[in-house]
Order: C-alpha cells, then structure tokens, then sequence
C-alpha cells in the first residue's frame, strides 16, 4: 500500500481533531432536543454508589421465602452482587436502582420548546421567494431532498438543525445520472473530517469533505467530497466480510471500496450554516448548546428528589425488639399496617414506638432551585417565562429580551435567506440555468419588530429619492447602527458594513463592507429602480404579515 493510499484512507476512517472534540456537545444538544428514549439513552443522570449496589426491585417491596411466604418487607436492601456495568444495562433481576431512575426520574424538554419557538417566529409567515417560473423548477420545489420535503420544509428542518448545533451543513448533489440536484441537510455529528484552504485570494475554501451517511453491524458508509470527484465509500467493518452489493467494486483498500463520481463543478457542493459566529471552521455557536447543559441539570435536581421519595419522605416507624418479634418482622409504616403489642396487667402499653418525620427542607429547597435554573435558561435563550411576563418589576428585563431577541430572529433570518441563495448558486451551477432567485423571509417578532422595519424602509425610501434627483454618494447619511446600513445594503442587492468616524468622534457605519464598493453603486442610475422594486415588495409582505407574541 502506499503512502498517498494510506493517506487516503486514514483521512476517511479518522475524525477531525474539532469532532472529537465536540461530538460529546454536540450528541448532548440533539439528545436534549429530541428528548424521550434518546435522551434517558444518553445516562445523563449522575450514579452515586447505592445506585449501582441497590437492587430496584427490593426498594419499598415484600420479600417472600422459598413457599410463597412473605416474610417481611424492606425499604431497601444492599446487593454487594451489582457492578457499575450492571447498572447502567440493567441486566440482573429487574436492574439497579440507577436503572430505575433511567426509567422514571421526569424529564422536561425545554430546548425543544425553545427551538420550536424560534422556528416559529421565524417561519410564522412564509418567505417570500422569487424563482425562475419552469415546469423543472416547480417539480424541484415539491421535493427538494428526495424524501418529498417541499422548499419551505426543507429549510424549516434547516433552521432547526442549525439552532440545536450551532451549526449544520448543506450539500447539492446531482447523482451521477440524475436530471435534477437534491438538496440535503447534514448534522455535524455526520460529518466526520474536513479540511479548510485559501484561494489565490486569500478567501477560505473546503478542500476536502467527509460525511458519514449510513452505518451497521458490518459497514459503514461515507460520502467523500473533493473539488475533482464525489465518491462513495464503503468501510466494511470485518476485513473478511464483503457484503453482496460491493461485489465487483473498485477496492481502494483492504476493507475499503468505493464508487467514483466526477464532480463536474471544480468545487465541493456542500457549505455550513452557522447560527451566529463561526466558533471554527465547521463549528458554530448557539445559546441551546447553553440550554442543553441547563436542562441537564434540571434533569438530575429532579432526580434528587426521585430519590428523597424513595428513600427518605415517608415517616420512620422506630419500635424496641420485643414489639418486632411479637409481629414476626412484619411492621409496616403504610396505611393498613398492624402493630400487635401486649397490655401489662393494669392495662399499660407494655412496649413503645414512634414514628419519625422527615425533614422535607431540602426538597424545597431543591425545587426552588430548579425554577431559577428554569429562568436562567429562558433568560439565556431570551424567551420569556411567564413569571418574568407577571412581574411588573421586570418591565425592563421584558424589553432586553425583546430587544435580544428581535435582533436573534433578524440574524437569523438573513443567514437563512444567505443560505438558500447559495444553495440555489450550487444548484443552478449543476444545472447550468441563469439564477434568478430572490429570497426574503420574515423578520418580525413583535409589533416593536415591525416598527424597527418600519423606520428601516422610511429610510430605504428616503434612500430612493436621494437617488432619482442624482445626490452625490457623499451627501448620503451614515447609519447609527450596523444592523441599519446592512439592511440598507441588503436592500440594495448586496451585504455588509463598514465603520465611519464622524467629525464627533463617533463611530457610525454605512451599507456595503467597503467605502468603494458603496460609492460605485451610488453612483449607478439603474439601482434606483432595483430598489423601488424590493420597496414595494417588502411593503406587500409586510402588508399580509402579522406579529406574534413570544411567551412559552
């Protein structure tokens, strides 16, 4: 074998440094977010040593002897026999009383109810889209990915892969054959190594790419990306085990076998989408990677007072010996129990007991506790509680999150439209049609939302006839907000900002990422119609659009 094959194939078989280092974060954000069996599968809770040396069976049950018998009845009973390993699988007798608490402790999703808000604040209405009016576009947009996913689904599913993980990556591929590209999302957790360069212009560009797209007992499979071909590459995972269907392959290597695409592009079709800054190279940031910690925590609070249930709620009956062998062993505590006692000869309590009640302070104590860790998470993800909404004090703390979370939806609301138009660059690139495609969607959260656009268009239209009478692009205003000159830019057909020092002091910013770039287009006659045009359109959409309120 040679050194570039084994190149090859430590470069699909390997994970990237940043996957290793991230994968347990991100498995934790999806598990958190999917919930139910997912989640308790992930063991989450935190095992003390009577978890693992108590058998579950036994907590709070009656014995019985080898003829049915009951004879007597424990609160818990210590098996030395149980081992760490048996615990978590829950093998032995019914399991451990660690696997019990898998089992029952509850488990309240609250990333999921945040990510379902964010989605649907931002999907609340549908975007506005223009696209080319063909018989192959309108098929396309029925099902986008293959798996009958129309446009909107698709980039739905999009926005929330992209909230759990902080980031998620899009590919458009044309399978080797095919009329039509599909476009398709992947999880980080699916894609296992990358590798980022620079272009003769210093902009970073992927060079290679792997994902992982299937898996069993005896393969795994892989899509390896390259900007000369897309192969797909089966890993069998017994060197003496060839399955059927890789029969007559071409094999690159022992247990390797691959089918070679030519990429016709020159380029890798597949780009990630970040939530918000790029943390590195194909890892992005979220404020559910926050949340997800959070509802961890709450998720072993609630366990604690699982356990203080069990073990420790209920009253303590303490009697002397006599009175326990009198009964045969067989006091009980609960409701129904019998305690026989014998009178002395004047009628006196000949043997004493006494029930002892616990102490319950630490049980709310620790569902205190978890209602602040509750708003603490809402606050992170700037969603309001409804105790925050209730409490007249709060007012101003109503309004950040208001304000946080106006600017969180915009953001992500231009990454999307960002998104969508790359994707549709790749997909036009396949198949070789001009890209007439605009993409808008809605940016309003609440009525303070649609003030904000409202007082942006004002501007836009200001804008618009500066431009019609020929005003120099010096005479123009600078913006007091970078959110403000980006929108004037995006309106404008482009993207970005840059800074400008007033006379003051005072830094203000302007549309476009340079001054050139700006100057050049005011100085054009025909935006001025381009822009009248998204001016209008933005009114309609604004005109059948309506806000919503945010509370959980």
């Amino acid at each position: 074998m040679s050194d570039n094959l084994s190149e090859y194939s430590e470069f699909i078989t390997n994970v990237h440094s940043l996957y290793a280092r991230y994968e347990d974060t991100w498995d934790l954000s999806y598990r958190s977010f999917v919930g139910s069996e997912e989640y308790k599968q992930g063991r989450y809770l935190k095992m003390f040593q009577s978890d693992q040396q108590t058998a579950s069976e036994v907590i709070s049950t009656y014995t019985q002897d080898e003829f049915g018998n009951t004879t007597g009845k424990y609160k818990s009973r210590v098996n030395t026999g149980f081992n760490r390993g048996d615990a978590l699988s829950g093998n032995d007798e019914g399991g451990s009383y660690y696997n019990e608490k898998i089992q029952n402790v509850s488990f309240y999703n609250y990333v999921k109810l945040i990510v379902n808000e964010y989605n649907a604040i931002l999907f609340k209405n549908p975007a506005h889209r223009l696209l080319p009016e063909t018989d192959q576009m309108e098929f396309f947009t029925q099902n986008v990915d293959g798996r009958g996913n129309s446009l909107p689904e698709f980039f739905s599913e999009v926005d929330v892969l992209v909230s759990v993980f902080g980031v998620a990556w899009l590919s458009c591929v044309k399978p080797s054959g095919a009329d039509t590209p599909r476009f398709n999302i992947h999880k980080p957790l699916d894609v296992v190594n990358w590798e980022f360069g620079f272009d003769i212009n210093g902009d970073q560009v992927l060079r290679k790419l792997v994902i992982k797209v299937a898996e069993d007992d005896n393969q795994t499979v892989f899509r390896y990306f390259t900007p000369e071909t897309i192969e797909t590459v089966f890993v069998s995972q017994d060197d003496d085990y060839l399955p059927p269907e890789l029969e007559g392959l071409f094999q690159e290597d022992e247990g390797i076998f691959r089918v070679v695409q030519e990429n016709e592009l020159g380029y890798i079709p597949v780009f990630p989408i970040y939530q918000g800054i790029q943390t590195f190279p194909g890892v992005g940031s979220s404020p559910l990677l926050d949340a997800s910690i959070i509802q961890r925590e709450i998720y072993n609070l609630n366990s604690e007072i699982y356990s203080s249930v069990n073990y420790s709620i209920h009253p303590t009956l303490i009697v002397d010996q006599e009175t326990d062998e009198l009964n045969n062993g067989e006091i009980s505590a609960e409701a129904g129990g019998i305690i026989r006692v014998n009178s002395g000869l004047q009628g006196e309590q000949a043997f004493t007991y006494e029930f002892r009640q616990p102490n319950t302070d630490p049980i709310t104590e620790i569902r205190e506790l978890i209602d602040n860790k509750i708003d603490k998470m809402l606050e992170t993800c700037m969603i309001r509680s409804d105790d925050l909404i209730k409490a007249s004090s709060s007012a101003a703390m109503v309004e950040v999150l208001d304000t946080k979370l106006q600017a969180f939806v915009r953001k992500k609301a231009i990454q999307m439209e960002n998104a969508e138009k790359r994707a549709f660059d790749i997909y036009h690139d396949w198949t070789g049609e001009s890209n007439n495609v605009e993409i808008s969607y809605n940016r309003q959260y609440n009525n303070r939302a649609m003030e904000h656009e409202l007082k942006e268009l004002n501007m836009l239209m200001d804008l618009n006839d500066r431009l019609n009478v020929g005003v120099e692009a010096q005479e123009l205003e600078v913006y007091d907000t970078q959110e403000q000159a980006e929108g004037i830019a995006e309106a404008m057909g482009g993207s970005g900002s840059h800074e400008h020092t007033a006379d003051d002091g005072t830094v203000k910013y302007m549309p476009f990422t340079t001054h050139d770039e700006y100057t050049e287009l005011m100085g054009a006659s025909a935006p001025a119609t381009d822009l009248r045009d998204k001016l209008r359109d933005r009114l309609e959409q604004l005109m059948t659009q309506s806000s919503t309120s945010n509370s959980l």
